[in-house]
């Protein structure tokens, strides 16, 4: 039996979405709090706040998040209205936009990188 207080307590609490690599999704992809990608999406992203993009995560589309650490390949564009983190293991063909950037050694970049103040991310409709 679940009572009001752990129901409460468990429906409040902060969860990352997660895809797991076992999963391709067409389509755009949305979610209003951190999100965890190890799958494939065909179309484009919108996080606010994290998106963590793992090594084996495929995105053939634009990513639009808060912020991005990206350890696996994207295909299309980034905006990123904080931070963007390239690991090790990242490979980007696309320009990225965003307000810092940290880049590993051995990540890849075919695209022009735009460090500005004010990255312009769609709003949601």
């Amino acid at each position: 039996m679940i009572n009001k207080k752990s129901a409460s307590a468990a429906s409040n609490s902060s969860h990352s979405n997660f895809l797991s690599n076992a999963v391709t999704i067409k389509g755009t992809f949305k979610s209003d709090q951190d999100a965890i990608i190890a799958g494939t999406i065909e179309g484009d992203v919108h996080v606010k706040g994290l998106l963590k993009l793992e090594a084996n995560g495929v995105l053939k589309g634009k990513l639009f998040a808060t912020n991005a650490d990206i350890a696996g390949k994207i295909d299309g564009e980034v905006r990123c209205e904080d931070k963007a983190i390239l690991r090790k293991t990242a490979q980007i063909k696309a320009d990225l936009h965003a307000k810092s950037l940290q880049v590993e050694a051995d990540a890849v970049i075919d695209g022009q990188i735009h460090m500005t103040q004010n990255v312009l991310v769609p709003k949601k409709k």
